[in-house]
């Protein structure tokens, strides 16, 4: 192209526009080149979603013009619209050929090849566009979100705000930046970022729903809401949005709405194992077994192993309530170490179901205590499992340890709570037996889980501080049992509330099971710790969120079927409750270890 026919394509790409998965395409006439009344025809019905006679137009073009590079241009964008993007880069690519300094189509080629995964061409070709044309405010957008896509996060806002700057006016820009700074968990300029998209742009549905995702990291709840139902307003259809609908009023327990959101969401995407997933858990949470059951399956397992393993090469059957006179089956531990202690309580029912041995795999910390499991025949760590596994004997099936309810068809009323189902090791029970207090009554603490569980905000004290009413209370010794605890425990130690610390000395879930044994009551919140107190059956009061309670504890009880007259349930009334929870807790804890009159 020349000057004066790039100043008219110019003209003619601010009329044509268009959209595309990854922001804006464009679409660029080359009025030297194809008859411009005949592009514009061809421009309308592209514009008008009428993309079969759009199409034949610009074929019927390139049928007079075959090495018209706007046309191939244009044709690229359709068919990339269409969803045939080697195709797309194909055309896109013969016009740039033929035009190398053509900037949309440099754009374009960029958008293509970021949908056909070829992250590193595309930066290539947003660069090359913004090279031809230092003032393309679409293309530092583009580029924005590719190095977003990339975790290139640095450079990636560098694009954004340039584009901002470039082009104040367009709302994808600030919606990118949000993208991004939501990324780097910079929440309030995210929010503000989204906000303003909304601005520029109030029917701007994706912004709506990202910007509810935000809120809810902000635990603003009620906004987040109104931000969901504003982009179903505008996109009723959306799985997507559903979808996080359904999860954030599940999350606050608002359950019959969140069941209508997520079965909406699962309509509309049936493939969906995340909405899957999220109406099984709320099924359980209700105690809806025989219908969550199957859900979970479909979400997690679906007989293959889909996580990271070390076991990830078996060939034999995946276990689905088959038979199990004579034979062996190989059991793997999932998820956390809470999750391997209460679902073992399934090996003894294998067993009575005429297993002829089953095999336990699970990390290698639990490995100790499950050794002690009645029924269980070997335990091995998954850390040992390449230099054993040709010494096992042969086995029939596999399942894992959280299929186990689905095939034993447990229900509500026939959980397997037989306690206890683990023990204390006595030696090691003897080595403890020395640390342990040697007057009053002897509360085990634990106030955080492991930072990296998902709702670990929601779960753990923000402050073990919190645990300071414990104190007001004559005749006790507290023990820490907080891995990674020392600091804390001897900073409350300063403020007066002395605490035995043996968290920071625990290896195994064997020390902590010895710790335990010796114990009058476990106060902890929702970890690996308070099933290892079930299992053992002593006693342990859990201190639960509001938020993203777990299903496991069932809907506004006050105990667990799973753990029978051993496990209390402290729950938040609201977001934030510990106070409250803390309140209640040493109300009873002054009537259960000292007795009523201790007040």
């Amino acid at each position: 192209m020349n000057r004066k026919q790039r100043r008219i394509a110019a003209k003619q790409e601010r009329r044509a526009g268009g959209e595309t998965t990854s922001g804006r395409v464009s679409a660029v006439a080359d009025a030297g080149r194809v008859g411009v009344s005949l592009l514009d025809h061809a421009l309308h019905l592209h514009r008008a979603g009428d993309l079969t006679r759009a199409e034949g137009t610009y074929r019927r073009i390139l049928a007079d013009r075959p090495d018209d590079p706007s046309a191939l241009n244009l044709l690229g964008v359709l068919v990339h619209q269409c969803g045939r993007h080697p195709e797309a880069a194909t055309l896109i690519g013969r016009a740039l050929e033929l035009s190398p300094d053509y900037a949309a189509a440099h754009n374009n080629l960029g958008n293509v090849l970021r949908c056909l995964g070829d992250l590193e061409a595309a930066v290539a070709s947003f660069r090359q566009a913004i090279h031809c044309a230092p003032d393309f405010s679409e293309a530092y957008n583009n580029l924005g979100g590719v190095l977003l896509d990339m975790r290139r996060y640095e450079a990636a806002e560098l694009a954004c705000r340039e584009a901002i700057r470039r082009l104040p006016g367009e709302a994808t820009a600030y919606f990118n930046l949000g993208n991004l700074l939501r990324d780097r968990n910079r929440l309030d300029e995210a929010e503000g970022a989204y906000r303003e998209a909304l601005r520029l742009q109030p029917g701007y549905a994706e912004a709506h729903n990202n910007l509810g995702g935000v809120l809810v990291s902000r635990q603003c709840y009620d906004q987040a809401e109104a931000a969901y139902r504003a982009a179903l307003r505008l996109r009723p259809g959306d799985a997507k949005t559903h979808y996080n609908l359904g999860t954030l009023l599940k999350g606050i327990q608002r359950l019959t709405e969140a069941e209508v959101a997520l079965r909406e969401a699962l309509r509309l995407q049936p493939d969906s194992t995340e909405a899957a997933q999220n109406l099984g858990l709320l099924l359980l949470v209700r105690g809806e077994f025989a219908a969550g059951w199957p859900l979970y399956e479909r979400a997690f397992h679906a007989g293959e192993l889909s996580r990271t393993s070390p076991v990830a090469d078996l060939t034999i059957p995946y276990w689905r309530g088959e038979d199990l006179t004579g034979r062996a089956l190989l059991v793997l531990g999932e998820q956390g170490f809470g999750d391997e202690i209460q679902f073992c309580r399934y090996v003894p029912l294998l067993k009575a179901r005429g297993a002829r041995q089953v095999t336990l795999v699970c990390k290698g910390a639990l490995a100790g205590v499950l050794a002690t499991l009645p029924g269980v025949d070997r335990v091995v760590a998954f850390e040992q499992w390449s230099s054993v596994r040709e010494s096992l004997p042969t086995h029939d099936f596999w399942s894992f340890v959280l299929a186990l309810p689905l095939y034993c068809g447990t229900t509500l009323s026939t959980i397997p709570a037989r306690l206890p189902y683990l023990f204390p090791l006595p030696e090691r029970v003897a080595v403890w037996a020395e640390r342990m207090p040697a007057q009053g009554k002897r509360v085990g603490l634990v106030w955080r889980g492991h930072a990296t569980h998902k709702f670990d905000h929601h779960r753990s004290l923000p402050d073990p501080t919190l645990l300071a009413p414990l104190w007001s209370l004559p005749g006790i010794a507290m023990v820490s049992l907080q891995a990674g605890g020392s600091g804390e425990v001897t900073a409350l130690a300063s403020r007066g509330y002395p605490m035995l610390d043996l968290g920071s000395e625990i290896r195994e879930f064997a020390d902590t099971a010895a710790i335990i044994a010796q114990l009058d009551l476990v106060i902890s919140v929702d970890t690996a710790v308070v099933h290892l107190c079930g299992a053992l059956g002593r006693s342990c009061w859990v201190m639960l969120p509001f938020v993203e309670s777990d299903w496991r504890w069932l809907e506004q009880r006050d105990d667990s079927p799973w753990y029978p007259g051993i496990m209390r349930l402290f729950r938040q009334q609201n977001v934030h409750d510990w106070p409250g929870v803390m309140a209640r807790i040493t109300a009873a804890l002054r009537i259960e270890l000292l007795g009523a009159g201790a007040a």
